[in-house]
This record gives structure tokens, sequence and C-alpha cells, in this order.
């Protein structure tokens, strides 16, 4: 019963890590883009309209009128307001992961993947014994075994790590026959090295993101685009 608490408790802990994370970059991006945007609105209608701007247009003839004047500007400043978004949930997701991910493996808490991987293979080898019997195809154990993951009862961020590493780690090695063979261990074995081998988060992405959009207002501001 520990066990399974400890289990729980430590789940808990990934989950509130991942969203505090999570709110970080998208708070922190979305306020980054909403005032790059702004700045090169401000830019364009300033140095486009120096005489007084259109006076008289409205809604979506303002918009034609300034694509009309600075169409590069107002293309990039289109691309940023929407795709900065969907790049930061994207790549801020991956992130994530991988930084859980290293923080399971520093924290030395595989044990706590260890049932969620048991308790997976146990279900195949219920259903589908012959995916495990020698000359099984890896491929076909492969999706059985992410499918299995899915269907557990387990913490979210749990299953998104044993997930991710499966997905991974390289069975195509393995032989499902052996007689010899701890199954459960080998399984355990190539998804921890898959993790290791893949675990080293970067916040370059949002850097790169947020430069970008600085950028843009940077040669807007200059009149080179």
């Amino acid at each position: 019963m520990s066990s399974m608490i400890d289990r729980v408790k430590y789940g808990a802990g990934l989950a509130a890590s991942a969203a505090f994370s999570f709110l970080k970059i998208n708070v922190l991006g979305g306020i980054s883009n909403a005032l790059a945007v702004t700045c090169i609105l401000l830019l364009v209608v300033g140095q486009s309209f120096e005489g007084g701007g259109p006076a008289h247009a409205g809604g979506w003839a303002v918009v034609v009128v300034l694509f009309a004047a600075r169409p590069v500007a107002m293309l990039l400043a289109t691309i940023i307001f929407f795709g900065s978004p969907f790049a930061l949930f994207f790549l801020g997701n991956k992130y994530i992961l991988m930084k859980m991910a290293g923080r399971v493996l520093n924290d030395n808490g595989e044990t706590y993947l260890y049932p969620l991987i048991d308790k997976a293979l146990s279900k195949v080898r219920t259903e589908q014994p012959e995916l495990l019997r020698k000359g099984g195809d890896a491929l076909k154990t492969r999706l059985r075994l992410i499918q299995s993951i899915k269907d557990q009862q387990e913490n979210k961020w749990t299953k998104r790590i044993t997930l991710w590493g499966l997905k991974k780690a390289d069975l195509s090695t393995v032989d499902f026959g052996a007689a010899d063979l701890s199954l459960t261990q080998v399984i355990r074995d190539r998804i921890i090295s898959a993790l290791r081998s893949s675990t080293t988060p970067s916040r370059k992405f949002f850097w790169i993101i947020a430069g970008f959009q600085w950028l843009v207002v940077l040669l807007t501001l200059l009149k080179i685009i």
C-alpha cells in the first residue's frame, strides 16, 4: 500500500512540475508574442502614415492598407501572431517531457515506471501471447505494448515518459522466445536506456522564437522590411 501511495505522490509531483513549466513557457512566450506584434503594428502605422493615416478607413480596410504599405512586415507579424503559440505549445511539450524524464532518472525514480511496464507486458502476454514467442514481430509487440500502456490507469506523466522511452527503445534485437530471457527486465532496461540517451532538455527553442519575434520588430523599426 505504501508503495502505491509513494507512486501516486511521485506522479502528482511530476504533474505539478510539468504544469508549472508549461505555464511558464506559454505565458512568457505569449507576452513576448503580444508585445512584439503590437510593436510591429504600431511601427507600421506610425511609419507608413505619418501624415495622419487612413483616417476614414476601418475594419478590414485598415488591414488591407497596412499590408499594401508594408507587406513583408505585416506578413511576418501575422506568422508570429498565429505561428508562435503553436510552436511554443508543440516544442514546449517536447521540452517538458524530456525535463520530466530527466527528473525521473536523476531521482532514481525508474522504479516508479516498473509497475506500469509490468502490467502492460502482463496484459500483452495474456491477450496476445503469440507476440512474445520466438520470432515475434518487434514492431507489432511495440505497438501492442504502447496501446497496453495507454490503457493502464496510471499517472498521465508516468505513462507519457514510459511511452516516449518505449517508442525510442530498440526491441529489434530482442529474442522474445529465448528460454532464459527475463522479458520484463529486458524491456525495462531498453526503455530506461532509451530515456537516458534522449533526456537533455534545452530551452533554445524558446529563445529562438523570442529572438525571431524581436528581430522582426528591429527590422521594422529600421524600415528594412
